[in-house]
């Protein structure tokens, strides 16, 4: 309860200071799932170029960090959430973390992490679904 509390504290702080840019940039016609749908492709091409290009990686992963933040903000700032939007962002955030352990797997010869990862990404995922329950 403290933590929720606490996040929901943070997040209305964050939501107030970026308030002006959000409304600027919600008035330009830019949708939050907008930038769900620009994340998501930024985040897994990301994850894919760790090994081959860490400094392309590196930009990409911070875009899709930067996106990601930023379309739950606009839809709370401009009062367009919706359903659809928080399926998207949950859906992507899921796709990019377990493609990231499965690229750690690939690459190096840790096993550990990412079968655990992987593991409970999926356990999360069915108990948000309601076909599991802790």
């Amino acid at each position: 309860m403290p933590y929720r509390l606490l996040r929901r504290f943070k997040l209305s702080l964050l939501d107030r200071w970026l308030a002006p840019l959000m409304r600027l940039l919600g008035s330009t016609g830019v949708k939050p799932l907008h930038l769900t749908a620009a994340s998501i492709p930024c985040g897994v091409a990301g994850v894919l170029l760790m090994f081959r290009n860490p400094a392309l990686s590196a930009v990409l992963i911070l875009t899709y960090f930067t996106l990601d933040f930023m379309d739950g903000a606009l839809a709370r700032v401009t009062g367009t959430e919706t359903e659809l939007g928080e399926r998207a962002d949950y859906l992507g955030d899921r796709v990019v973390a377990a493609l990231f352990l499965v690229m750690i797997y690939i690459h190096t010869e840790e096993v550990l992490l990412p079968v655990t990862g992987l593991v409970l990404i999926v356990a999360v995922s069915l108990e948000d679904a309601g076909l599991i329950r802790r």
